[in-house]
Order: structure tokens, then C-alpha cells, then sequence
């Protein structure tokens, strides 16, 4: 977090709360859904959102008035890579049906039930090729498979995470910086540290 590319990034990001594009006082504060329920309601001009947006979005009054653009990356024509996530597939050390419950995770995990978990759900596929077919019937969801494909990583895998989340470690960070409490040097540096505490902890 306290690198200078790291840093680099969080000054683009938090120089887009400004007065004439998402004013800090209002924007800040937005958690969650917030901004794109401000792009529903029309009071946005856009949103910077996931795939786990859009379904709102497309069943929203707006849903034949929005299109879905990949944030672009560094370069021209570049794709920015984004956080991944989604849902873990995994069995319990207590199950009693331990074969059982190992048979469904791989089924689930197919590209059979891939697709069959977008078309009812939503869910993005891990597939390649399915990802590919998805994206080839589904012009507004192309556009999240753009991004899976510009290097998207996940978080890191470890319990400690979920505390980093939970202390609301960036979102802290980010508005200490656009409410003009903390420079980007001083908010980075101490979210690093919040990071390595947690990391550190077990």
C-alpha cells in the first residue's frame, strides 16, 4: 500500500472525488451499493461497479438507458485489472457425506453448472472458454470478462483478510485522504501498517 505505484493509484482514484465529478463530503461516505443506487435513482452520471451490480442495474428503470464500459487501463486500448471474487465451493472437515459433499463441489464446479450458475444467477464463470461464451451472448456482461482477463487477482488467501475488511482498512483510507484529514503518503502508510498488524497477528 505504501509503494509508489500504490500510491500512484490511490492519487487517481481519490482525485476523482471532486467537486465537479463525485463531491468528497457526499461520495466519501458511499459504502456498499450506495453509488450505484445514486446511478439508478439518476442522480449519477455513471458508476464504477462489479458484475454483482449489474443484475440491479439491468432491473432497474435505467435498464435500457446504460451501457457497461471495462475501466481502462494505463495504456490506450488497455483493460485495468480489477479485484476478483466470488463464492468458495468446499466441504466441511465435519461432514458425514464426505464423498457425497466432494461429488456435488466438483459438479458445481463444472462448466455444465458454470453456465447453468450465470444463467440463474449471475455468477461469472472460471472457465476461459465459457467466460468466452458468455461474453459473446452477453454484450453488457463482456465487459467484466474483459477485465478477468486483464491480470485480476484475488485477495490473499488467509484468514487475516477478513479482519482487514472487517476494520474497514481502505474505505478509512480513502476518505481520510479526500476529506482532507490525510495525504496520500501519511493514509497509505498508516493503512500499511493496520495491513502488517493483521497479517501479523497469527
Amino acid at each position: 500500500m505504501d509503494s509508489t505505484e500504490s500510491r500512484e493509484g490511490v492519487a487517481a482514484y481519490t482525485r476523482l472525488l471532486k467537486d465537479d465529478i463525485c463531491p468528497a463530503q457526499t461520495c466519501a461516505e458511499f459504502g456498499g451499493n450506495a453509488s450505484v443506487q445514486q446511478f439508478i435513482a439518476g442522480k449519477s452520471a455513471m458508476t464504477i461497479g462489479g458484475d454483482f451490480n449489474y443484475k440491479a442495474v439491468a432491473a432497474s428503470a435505467v435498464k435500457d438507458k446504460f451501457a457497461v464500459v471495462a475501466v481502462p487501463g494505463k495504456t490506450a486500448g488497455s483493460v485495468a485489472p480489477a479485484f476478483a471474487g466470488g463464492n468458495n465451493l468446499g466441504v466441511f472437515n465435519s461432514s458425514t457425506h464426505r464423498t457425497l459433499a466432494a461429488d456435488f463441489v466438483k459438479l458445481l464446479a463444472s462448466k455444465k453448472y458454470q453456465q447453468k450458475m450465470f444463467d440463474s444467477m449471475g455468477n461469472l464463470p472460471t472457465f476461459s472458454d465459457v467466460q468466452k461464451d458468455v461474453a459473446a451472448s452477453n454484450a453488457q456482461v463482456a465487459p467484466f470478462i474483459q477485465t478477468l482477463g486483464a491480470g485480476t487477482n484475488l485477495v490473499p488467501v488467509t484468514e487475516s483478510w477478513s479482519t482487514i475488511d472487517a476494520q474497514g482498512v481502505f474505505t478509512g483510507m480513502y476518505q481520510k485522504i479526500v476529506t482532507g484529514k490525510a495525504d496520500v503518503n501519511t493514509a497509505t502508510t498508516e493503512a500499511a501498517d493496520a495491513m502488517n498488524k493483521a497479517f501479523g497477528a497469527k
